[in-house]
């Protein structure tokens, strides 16, 4: 989805830890290729308390940014355990190779701008939007 001077993503997933996967891997479409990216290497994304399931989507995607500017590193692959109000994560991925992943665009941050969260008929959708 695009949007003046961001770019969306919405997704869709049985269950929210799911969701926060599929919602990882359309920011990162918007960086790079995923299917370029080789999910060799583990980065623990460490434990993520949030109020709610909007906060815990703006906290999990913001990490992940974090991770990826810090480190240097593209992601592929997520992963999601909950224990309550705390979610462990993990990505895997690899360092940035410029010539095999060809970057595509630079994501700054999520926002909580016209973010949506919501579990309806068993599933969980949610619609976020990203400076770019």
């Amino acid at each position: 989805m695009e949007h003046t001077a961001d770019v969306g993503v919405e997704a869709e997933a049985e269950t929210f830890e799911s969701l926060l996967g599929e919602l990882a891997l359309g920011m990162f479409e918007f960086i790079v290729d995923p299917q370029r990216v080789r999910a060799s290497v583990v980065y623990d994304v460490g434990e993520i308390q949030a109020p709610s399931a909007e906060a815990a989507v703006v906290k999990w995607l913001n990490e992940l940014l974090y991770l990826h500017e810090a480190n240097e590193v593209v992601f592929s692959r997520f992963s999601v355990e909950r224990a309550g109000d705390v979610m462990i994560g993990k990505a895997w991925g690899e360092g940035i190779d410029a010539e095999r992943h060809a970057p595509i665009g630079v994501v700054k941050a999520a926002t909580y701008h016209r973010l949506s969260v919501e579990r309806k008929d068993g599933a969980w959708r949610a619609r976020v939007y990203f400076d770019v």
